[in-house]
């Protein structure tokens, strides 16, 4: 209160907080009659200390002006008032000088306490034990009347050690949900960009692949879904390994026969639909279609009736930025044929069976087409392939990466035409084509500048 400085001061917190639970050790050369004042003035407990600097300087002055005023008190008197004030047992000599009426009630009732000071001045021994008594019994009747002080600072002093382990515990638990704050998610890897030329003479790069959007599912395998955040396209996942490319008894680009390995990629589940690359246009990344309608007629583009069909009249190059634009590319060929035939050389996406109705949309022969134009992208879930994609066979072709060429029969990874020919891959037969065009091993190639009403396309993310 005097230095301006806190009773309890320290390097940390810890050493301040033990502080609170040591005695105060008063200099041995400190007058007694001072001791009580400062020890108030010191006390632990802000409550019990002094409230303002007048207090504490009035003290000092009544234990300075006590003590005088005892140098002057008998020592019958002072040791009086240690055994409860009682009216002091006489000294022979003063007993002679009472009234009457006190003596005669003395000797009425005597008095059986030993006195405290005999006619010599001295402390009798009965007195020293009444005295110290007396004075035991004040000492445990004071104590009783304190509060347990001592042991509400044990519990604050376990209290806030409880806090701090508290604190220690969440801060820990914190660094740790802020170190696994992120999932793997599936992101599309740097590829080469591509560019819509009759003859490449160069290869370019592509640029950095967006991250889609996918299910919670960790574990990625066939079935695992993805949903892309531009779009709102389903992907599927085609798991990395080995798949039989090509037939022997096709046409004869489509041998020899190997046995490529393909690493993990995603493909739209859908062909794009007309809404879907509508989206593309309106963000001013694609160009409109050349033609809005269909080839039956239909007024196609931009009416919400069809915005489930799929996307057609677009050049390779358009399908290519709308493919960029979502993060992706053009499926490669072997890409595409993985997807549609998967792992055991089937000849269509389904299977073996032959083409029907139900199962894709297509041209059955002798007049009999299954709906004479595009149909929903949706349609034909029986007809799906191992992956579950729909529409790979039938409905519309798909434009893919590769320029067309003959295969290069050491190429079993990964294969990508990049440097040969002068027109670009479509895939999988339209809705005018018979049972052999949309075999999934089947080839066909138009110039890339080339738009048509049986011609679409999806996309793929390659798989980190």
């Amino acid at each position: 209160m005097l230095t301006g400085k806190p009773l309890f001061d320290g390097d940390s917190t810890p050493v301040i907080m033990l502080k609170h639970f040591q005695p105060v050790s008063l200099p041995e050369t400190l007058p007694d009659k001072w001791k009580p004042v400062i020890l108030k003035a010191l006390s632990q407990e802000p409550e019990d200390r002094y409230q303002d600097l007048a207090s504490f300087v009035a003290d000092l002055d009544a234990s300075r002006a006590r003590a005088e005023a005892a140098k002057e008190t008998p020592l019958r008197d002072r040791l009086q008032s240690l055994i409860g004030g009682r009216e002091s047992p006489t000294v022979k000599k003063k007993a002679a000088e009472d009234d009457s009426h006190q003596v005669g009630a003395s000797r009425e009732a005597p008095d059986e306490r030993a006195p405290i000071i005999e006619e010599d001045g001295q402390v009798s021994e009965a007195a020293t034990q009444q005295i110290t008594q007396t004075a035991d019994e004040k000492r445990s009747e004071e104590q009783e009347a304190l509060p347990k002080k001592k042991d509400d600072r044990k519990w604050m002093l376990f209290t806030s050690i409880g806090v701090l382990a508290l604190v220690l515990i969440v801060l820990t638990f914190s660094l740790l949900k802020g170190r696994n704050r992120y999932a793997p998610v599936p992101v599309a890897s740097e590829t080469p960009t591509r560019t819509a030329t009759q003859k490449p003479t160069e290869t370019p790069t592509k640029p950095p692949s967006k991250t889609p959007t996918r299910t919670p599912d960790l574990s990625f395998g066939i079935g695992s879904i993805m949903i892309r955040e531009e779009d709102g396209m389903e992907m599927v996942f085609v798991p990395a390994g080995e798949f039989e490319m090509g037939s022997d008894d096709g046409d004869s680009d489509e041998y020899p026969v190997r046995q490529i390995y393909m690493d993990a990629y995603w493909i739209d589940k859908f062909e794009v639909s007309n809404a879907q690359y509508a989206r593309c246009v309106a963000a001013g990344v694609c160009s409109e279609q050349l033609y809005p309608g269909s080839n039956s007629g239909r007024d196609y583009y931009g009416n919400p009736d069809y915005n489930n069909y799929p996307v057609i009249n677009v050049t390779w190059e358009h399908a290519q930025t709308y493919c960029e634009w979502v993060g992706g590319n053009l499926p490669t060929e072997a890409q595409w044929e993985k997807a549609s035939r998967g792992t055991d050389g089937r000849s269509y996406p389904w299977g073996e069976e032959s083409p029907t109705c139900q199962l894709a949309n297509f041209n059955v022969g002798n007049d009999n087409i299954c709906v004479g134009d595009t149909n929903i992208v949706t349609a034909h879930e029986s007809g799906a392939s191992p992956y579950g994609a729909l529409n790979l066979a039938g409905n519309v072709w798909e434009w893919v990466y590769d320029w067309y060429g003959p295969y290069k029969e050491g190429e079993t990874r990964n294969p990508l035409e990049l440097s040969t020919g002068f027109t670009k891959v479509f895939r999988g037969g339209s809705w005018e084509d018979n049972n052999g065009d949309i075999r999934s091993a089947n080839r066909s190639d138009v110039s890339p500048s080339n738009v048509d009403g049986r011609i679409g396309f999806r996309c793929v993310v390659q798989h980190p």
